[in-house]
């Protein structure tokens, strides 16, 4: 089987996992059915994660201003509190990307809830490509292309078409 990598943009972070398998289209449309909900929760625990941010960041900025020693007391477990649920929420989004790196999938987007899916077509590897708000898998792109890459599903059926017209036609006199 072929090995390829991919990565996942996270906040600022980027993981390299390598792809697992190669879907059909069947297989990845089946897919979508239990994804749909889980990249919804991804989600909203991206954006927790960005409020809990900017909440740290809101603390840390005007932390100075605390005078007394109860205000400054009271800071410190506030700050400590949504560190904790910073890491607790970011250890969750990072267990449900690796499970889903783990059956292949390629999370390219959290916040866009936009997918990959690994596939071989014409002995070329491309990916199929899906967001979250699309009914269906409607879109693929080659692999050195991206989403700004992606070409309706039936331009790739097209091509299958067209070479197996061409195979089957008979040869010119």
């Amino acid at each position: 089987m072929q090995e390829s990598t991919s990565s996942t943009e996270i906040g600022k972070v980027s993981l390299r996992v390598p792809s697992l398998r190669y879907f059909t289209l069947e297989e990845a449309e089946e897919l979508i059915k239990t994804l749909r909900p889980k990249l919804r929760v991804l989600q909203r625990t991206a954006q927790e994660v960005l409020e809990r941010r900017k909440q740290i960041e809101h603390l840390l900025r005007n932390g100075s201003s605390h005078h007394c020693i109860s205000s400054l007391k009271s800071y410190q477990e506030e700050l400590q509190s949504a560190a904790r649920h910073l890491e607790l929420q970011w250890q969750r989004i990072s267990q449900e990307v690796a499970s889903l790196h783990q059956l292949g999938i390629v999370v390219r987007s959290i916040a866009l809830g936009l997918v990959d899916f690994p596939s071989i077509v014409h002995g070329r590897e491309i990916y199929f490509c899906w967001n979250v708000e699309e009914p269906t898998i409607l879109y693929w792109h080659p692999v050195d292309g991206g989403f700004h890459c992606r070409l309706l599903l039936e331009s790739l059926f097209e091509a299958t078409w067209a070479i197996k017209s061409a195979q089957k036609a008979p040869a010119a006199v």
